[in-house]
């Protein structure tokens, strides 16, 4: 029995020193770099052996196979490992971008597998890599150059005839980097450097207020009638200049007369204010046609019974534009003031309106036109006195015509000065404190009927 259990003893004792070996060897392993036999390979590499003991690389270089390697290379420029650990390059080459790339000749650089001067390349200028980018500022785009390694940029010789003129190269230190047309660049304006103060624009190189040009060599604004938008362009009078653009009408009597219109005998003409003895616009209604009015488009109109026709809807001034207080006919509508008399009364006719064209448009060539007439209205002052006066508004040309038939006295039955326009409001406004084009306003004008005042736009 001691014999059998000192054998039993020793065998376990065994046991124990085999298990601490193979723990002790476990260990071993766990802290050594790499274990034995054990062949680093690239993604990219074919993995055929090599004479060496390495495995190729498709990309011309070759892969370590040793034992316990480790890699803390930068893959991008290191020749033993380009674009992965431990693939080396073909000796003599370098390693770009993680690219073996071959010697470069004549002065040229390697970079990402090609071979660049670096001395003047835009997109690797200095280094490879550094791509040059042509200044944010300037009115004309640059163009990126690379001089001597070092970043620039060029600008086009001359804008040409739309460019406005000359381009000149501006560096930082004039403040203003980039490629300026001098002769319009708010930035550069007739200089490097020279900036317009704010609101200010760079009219042939001189600072100018928006609006203005250089008329004689000084800033001018183009929004007189004697330089409508641009030196010299003089509008006709009476027109006025409105934005750079003649606005206003021109006054004319044709010869000769046209033939009087009288909407009250068109074919399905329409009657509105009949005896009416204060002032009163009728509801608006739809123009059988666009016409421009003062350049805008419009649609709309009504009536009024004391000789005015307005645009848009019925306004809430009191009466026509009267002209005899300070001799301004602004209210706040577009109107058209044929014969404005706070006296007037309208007669059992009323006033008519309706559409004639063809041989009833007279010289209008066969154009449409939009006719309304005051029929046989009475002025209380002039007792007896008979005026019946037309306004006629033609398609296309957007000319107004002034009709004067019947503009008889009382006592005289002839034209005496009431009924000729002594205290009348003649002509035309935009409202809202805009342009007008008026006649003489309270002034006789009337010298004969029939009668034709033309306004034209200009």
């Amino acid at each position: 029995m001691k014999a059998r259990s000192r054998r039993t003893l020793a065998l376990s004792l065994l046991s124990l020193l085999a298990v601490a070996a193979v723990a002790l060897g476990a260990a071993s392993c766990a802290t050594s770099g790499q274990g034995e036999n054990q062949v680093f390979v690239d993604a990219s590499s074919d993995g055929s052996p090599t004479s060496d003991g390495t495995t190729s690389d498709s990309a011309g270089g070759s892969q370590d196979s040793g034992v316990g390697s480790r890699c803390d290379a930068d893959t991008m420029t290191d020749p033993s490992s380009c674009g992965a650990c431990g693939n080396h390059c073909p000796s003599g080459d370098s390693c770009s971008c993680g690219v073996c790339t071959p010697p470069c000749k004549g002065g040229l650089s390697p970079c990402c597998g090609q071979c660049v001067d670096v001395t003047r390349d835009p997109g690797n200028c200095g280094t490879c890599g550094n791509s040059c980018m042509a200044p944010s500022g300037g009115s004309v785009p640059g163009t990126p150059l690379c001089q001597a390694g070092a970043c620039s940029f060029t600008c086009p010789l001359d804008a040409g005839l739309e460019g406005g003129g000359p381009v000149e190269r501006c560096g930082a230190d004039a403040g203003a980097s980039g490629c300026y047309d001098l002769t319009s660049s708010a930035g550069a304006c007739g200089a490097c450097g020279r900036a317009c103060s704010a609101g200010d624009v760079c009219v042939d190189s001189v600072c100018c207020p928006s609006g203005d040009g250089i008329c004689g060599g000084t800033c001018t604004s183009l929004d007189t009638p004697t330089n409508c938008g641009a030196c010299g362009a003089a509008c006709p009078a009476p027109a006025m200049c409105t934005s750079g653009k003649c606005t206003g009408y021109i006054t004319s009597t044709p010869n000769p007369v046209p033939a009087f219109i009288d909407a009250c005998h068109l074919p399905g003409h329409a009657t509105v204010l009949v005896n009416t003895s204060q002032w009163q616009p009728s509801t608006p209604f739809a123009l059988p046609f666009t016409f421009q009015f003062f350049g805008t488009a419009e649609s709309q109109a009504w009536i009024g019974s004391e000789g005015t026709l307005g645009f848009g809807a019925a306004p809430n001034d009191i009466g026509y534009p009267d002209c005899t207080a300070g001799f301004n006919p602004f209210t706040g509508y577009p109107a058209v003031v044929v014969f404005g008399d706070s006296s007037l009364v309208t007669g059992p006719g009323g006033v008519c309106y309706g559409e004639t064209g063809g041989a009833d448009a007279g010289d209008a060539g066969g154009a449409s036109q939009f006719v309304v007439t005051w029929e046989q209205t009475t002025d209380p002052s002039d007792p007896g006195s008979v005026l019946t006066f037309s306004l006629v508004l033609t398609q296309g040309t957007n000319t107004l015509d002034f009709q004067y038939g019947t503009m008889t006295g009382g006592a005289d039955a002839g034209l005496d000065p009431t009924v000729a326009g002594k205290g009348a409001t003649v002509g035309l406004q935009l409202g809202g404190g805009g342009p007008n084009t008026a006649l003489p306003c309270a002034t006789a004008f009337i010298t004969a009927t029939p009668y034709d005042v033309r306004f034209s736009a200009p």
